[in-house]
């Protein structure tokens, strides 16, 4: 009949992948035939990208729009943000709260990341609280960046923005980050084989609580680009 709708549902099933993301598309084609003669065809495409879930004790946090994918102790990161410096807060994070304090060490290796940006930024992350983007203070950020090696940057007074940095040497894949807390100063070393460890900074943070959140994050530096990240052995103690 004149002006009637169709529908067709259907299932579209993506083959299993060992990437922490993977992005397939679909294309759809329709043909009809009318019955007084003639023809016409429709035909339409959309992508999706599919992710594993994240399991617990991580919780995953976003001021920006970011998901997050995890394989064992593989963890992926795909987000987007403008900044994280100053009154900037866009990130995506996977982290676990309230396991950071004095005398942590925590480590991770960053595998991959994407050059959306020179100054886009991974690494790891810790604040008194990390779901509170714009305010959470005790806030210190040891990144790696695509055109601008590494980097330290720490609040230092306490209104939970980055303000303060140290940098070293230039990007490389895989690499491998460690921050240690003593007290209130934070440490960030950066090392290409795992072993061997060279200092990027260290800051003081006197705002930060006796135990605070640590995790991994990631942003794009480049507004409406999304960015993945992809880091391995994280670990904190």
């Amino acid at each position: 009949m004149a002006g009637e709708k169709v529908r067709i549902p259907f299932t579209v099933t993506i083959a299993a992948s060992d990437k922490l993301f993977t992005t397939s598309t679909v294309n759809a084609t329709a043909d009809f035939r009318y019955v007084l003669g003639g023809s016409a065809t429709l035909a339409a495409a959309d992508s999706t990208t599919v992710n594993h879930p994240v399991t617990g004790p991580y919780k995953t946090f976003a001021s920006t729009t970011a998901q997050f994918s995890q394989d064992g102790d593989r963890l992926g990161i795909q987000a987007q943000g403008a900044d994280l410096w100053g009154s900037v807060n866009e990130y995506g994070a996977m982290y676990l709260p309230g396991k950071e304090h004095d005398g942590s060490t925590t480590i991770v290796r960053i595998d991959s990341q994407d050059d959306s940006n020179v100054w886009a930024k991974a690494g790891i992350m810790v604040r008194n609280d990390i779901g509170n983007a714009n305010a959470g203070a005790g806030h210190v950020i040891l990144a790696e960046t695509p055109g601008n090696g590494f980097l330290l940057d720490w609040d230092s007074d306490g209104d939970g923005l980055l303000d303060q940095q140290a940098s070293v040497a230039s990007a490389v894949y895989p690499a491998w980050l460690k921050l240690t807390r003593t007290g209130t100063t934070f440490s960030g070393y950066y090392s290409t084989d795992g072993s061997n460890w060279i200092l990027v900074g260290a800051g003081n943070v006197p705002s930060a609580t006796a135990t605070q959140d640590v995790g991994i994050y990631a942003i794009s530096h480049a507004p409406r680009t999304t960015a993945e990240v992809d880091f391995s052995g994280f670990s904190t103690t």
